[in-house]
């Protein structure tokens, strides 16, 4: 008969076993990530044409992001929070206008505007 000559690499594998074994391996990683998830969500039964699927969760994919994630949820906080403070302080400034005495006025008047200013450096700093 005739030799099929086959490549080896440095540690003395085939690259037809080292196929072979790297499939073994995904096939028994998905098996158990099938099992935790409660049922077969993929493979080459389920119609792919010989690709297979990747077993990997969002959460897995996320992991070194959840840094960013709070730096986000922090931020969007803080956007949120200035459309319905600007409400709250544009009202409460409205009695301002039947004050009689016009230094209350006035000391009023800036610390309302001191208020929607700091809004607003809040609102930005979300961004």
């Amino acid at each position: 008969g005739q030799r099929r000559c086959e490549r080896v690499d440095a540690g003395g594998e085939t690259a037809k076993r080292a196929a072979d074994r790297e499939r073994e391996q995904r096939q028994v990683r998905g098996r158990g990530e099938d099992e935790e998830r409660g049922g077969d969500q993929g493979g080459e039964e389920a119609g792919g044409a010989g690709e297979e699927p990747v077993h990997q969760t969002h959460l897995e994919d996320a992991a070194g992001d959840t840094f960013h994630f709070l730096i986000g949820s922090v931020g969007a906080l803080m956007v949120g929070f200035a459309h319905p403070s600007t409400g709250i302080v544009f009202v409460k400034s409205l009695s301002n206008f039947y004050i009689d005495d016009a230094d209350k006025m006035r000391n009023d008047g800036y610390a309302w505007a001191g208020a929607l200013i700091a809004i607003a450096v809040v609102q930005t700093i979300g961004d």
